[in-house]
């Protein structure tokens, strides 16, 4: 059985191991001078760009967190801080300019009330296209497997949660989680960095720094109510 003394030592040493590698990636990164082989792909880094993404980027955070409670807003905004530290930091070592996903109309759009709105008729979409949509054996063949695993991992370290609760909350971490990655690299952007990591170990590293950070947010938004 995993003990929970255990856990808090593989967290704490995976989370060690990620600052000394974020700081040494800082350092390589200052020295790298722009990538060019993605210039007929994608135009070049554009960090007033990436303020613009993360600006609505933030109204789908906003979504999700207008359900959170005090405590896991605290956590969730730091969560959510480092993921927009390693989505610029990708891109910036990418040399590729920053993608927002969901409504391109409204990409002039400062009016919160109206990205929020937006952004919560999108994250139900994405939910339905995702989820709902799919047939029972769609959803079996994409989710099972990852489901299964997860829901045991989580009876046996939290024993206050019964069966169904640990499925249901397994099935929602695995949708933010792909809701998160969609967001911050949408389109072909994330078959890009899949086909890239294996030919780079920096991007390798990012991604395992950026992952981790996303699925720390996911576990924190099943908890959601």
């Amino acid at each position: 059985m995993i003990t929970d003394d255990r856990i808090k030592t593989q967290k704490l040493a995976q989370d060690a191991l990620l600052k000394i590698r974020s700081k040494h990636l800082e350092e390589q990164l200052s020295k790298i001078p722009p990538k060019p082989v993605y210039k007929h792909i994608y135009e070049q880094f554009d960090i007033n760009f990436l303020k613009t993404k993360l600006h609505y980027d933030s109204a789908y955070y906003n979504v999700i967190l207008n359900e959170c409670n005090k405590d896991q807003i605290k956590i969730a905004n730091k969560l959510v801080q480092e993921v927009y530290s390693d989505i610029k930091t990708l891109y910036q070592y990418m040399n590729i300019k920053p993608a927002i996903y969901g409504n391109r109309k409204l990409i002039h759009e400062n009016s919160p009330e109206l990205l929020e709105e937006n952004a919560h008729r999108e994250i139900s979409e994405f939910i339905s296209q995702n989820y709902y949509n799919l047939t029972k054996k769609e959803r079996s063949e994409q989710y099972k497997i990852r489901v299964i695993e997860e829901s045991q991992l989580l009876l046996k370290t939290d024993p206050s949660i019964d069966r169904k609760k640990a499925i249901d909350r397994s099935q929602k971490r695995i949708i933010y989680e792909q809701l998160i990655n969609t967001i911050s690299f949408p389109g072909s952007l994330k078959y890009t960095l899949e086909e890239k990591r294996l030919e780079d170990s920096y991007i390798e590293d990012l991604m395992l720094a950026f992952e981790n950070h996303v699925r720390e947010l996911s576990i924190l938004f099943s908890k959601v109510k």
